[in-house]
């Protein structure tokens, strides 16, 4: 039997990707939101200086991090067994999304705590799908 050469995925453009575009685009799109949970990182000095908390706390604030990303490692991949991948990805995009905005208007530590959050999450449920 003859191996398909596009799979159903569908830009919205309503073009048909192929499955090594698809299989590039979904490279792509993990290694972004991989990019983006690291991105701030560099800021966090500037945050600390400027807000005056202690390393302590910066060191939650990377930590909290890994818990959003193993907690959604656990419970995504059979949600997206469930759901579908496509929606599953989009969701984790949104997430990431909200993490990255919450970064750029942060006004105080619990900010970066809920922002690194969301990236973990983000980033674990796509890394699950």
């Amino acid at each position: 039997m003859p191996e398909p050469t596009a799979i159903p995925i569908r830009s919205a453009l309503g073009l048909e990707l192929g499955r090594r575009a698809s299989f590039w685009l979904l490279v792509l799109t993990l290694a972004l939101l991989l990019f983006a949970s690291s991105a701030p990182s560099p800021l966090y000095i500037v945050y600390q200086a400027e807000w005056g908390f202690s390393a302590i706390t910066l060191t939650g604030v990377f930590a909290v991090y890994a818990l959003g990303l193993l907690g959604a490692l656990i419970v995504a991949g059979s949600v997206s067994d469930h759901l579908g991948r496509r929606p599953t990805l989009l969701l984790a995009l949104l997430i990431e999304i909200m993490g990255m905005l919450l970064f750029a208007e942060a006004r105080s530590v619990l900010w970066l705590f809920g922002a690194r959050i969301l990236q973990g999450v983000g980033t674990g449920i796509a890394t699950a799908a």
